[in-house]
């Protein structure tokens, strides 16, 4: 997409983009379901916190981040995962974030079975494409993709 209003790779003239229009206004619903993806992750992070967290106890971030990398479908470099780490008010906050983010394979890597991973996530279906924050985290992030 040009940015620009000069030529393009093929001589053409490209037509500027307007990066500055605004979207619509969020309307009732959207509200309502970004508050209810977030209630769903309080409600998933007051079943699960302490089995999670638990799994991390006595772990330095580099194995956190070696166990997160190796069974999660966000792969990040070692310096991304401490730079998003120290967005949060605390590790076990990041760590939490992680869980919240990556539903189903956070629930894999406790043990829970495929198909209450399923159900889990179907609670999802409407909100989960609302994009959230967790608690002090910037970045946002939906819970169902595609």
């Amino acid at each position: 997409m040009l940015r620009h209003s000069g030529r393009n790779q093929f001589g053409d003239h490209g037509s500027p983009t307007n990066g500055t229009s605004l979207s619509a206004a969020p309307s009732e619903y959207d509200r309502k379901m970004w508050q209810l993806h977030r209630q769903l992750h309080a409600d998933l992070v007051a079943r699960f916190s302490n089995r999670w967290l638990k799994l991390f106890a006595d772990k330095s971030k580099k194995e956190a981040w070696l166990m997160l990398h190796n069974h999660s479908s966000r792969n990040l470099s070692l310096a991304t995962f401490y730079k998003h780490a120290a967005q949060y008010s605390s590790f076990e906050e990041y760590l939490l974030y992680r869980l919240v983010s990556d539903i189903p394979s956070a629930l894999k890597r406790l043990g829970v079975p495929p198909d209450e991973i399923v159900a889990e996530m179907m609670k999802y279906a409407d909100c989960g494409r609302y994009y959230v924050t967790y608690g002090a985290g910037k970045e946002l992030f939906g819970t169902v993709h595609g």
